[in-house]
């Protein structure tokens, strides 16, 4: 079933690692090109750079992206029509979690967590 996203062009928030690296290695195994974003701007270039590794040169790129900066959204979707040529594909990935329970958790870490997991 290989090609199934052929000549697509996909921007993945949280590529650095885990599954967001999955998805960014997936789709271009698959056949997109691929731009891995992550507040970790050098986790998505390794991302990026695995990727170039194993498929070539040209079918990832990466750039560093707070999702909850909604100007850096601009400069995400500019970044990918101007290193993929446009975008078909958006997997809104990033994610965190906050550890302890609702008496414990600061307002803030779960205002980020909120921040990040829902509002971007």
């Amino acid at each position: 079933m290989a090609g199934r996203v052929a000549g697509k062009l996909a921007l993945v928030t949280g590529g650095a690692q885990g599954l967001g690296r999955a998805h960014c290695v997936r789709l271009a195994q698959e056949g997109a090109r691929v731009l891995a974003t992550d507040i970790n701007g050098a986790g998505a270039a390794e991302t990026a750079a695995i990727i170039n590794a194993e498929i070539g040169a040209g079918t990832a790129f990466s750039i560093a992206h707070d999702v909850t900066d909604p100007a850096q959204w601009e400069a995400a979707v500019d970044a990918a029509r101007e290193q993929l040529g446009g975008l078909n594909v958006l997997v809104n990935n990033a994610g965190i979690g906050v550890a302890g329970n609702i008496e414990t958790c600061d307002f803030a870490d779960w205002q980020r967590c909120f921040d990040i997991n829902v509002n971007s």
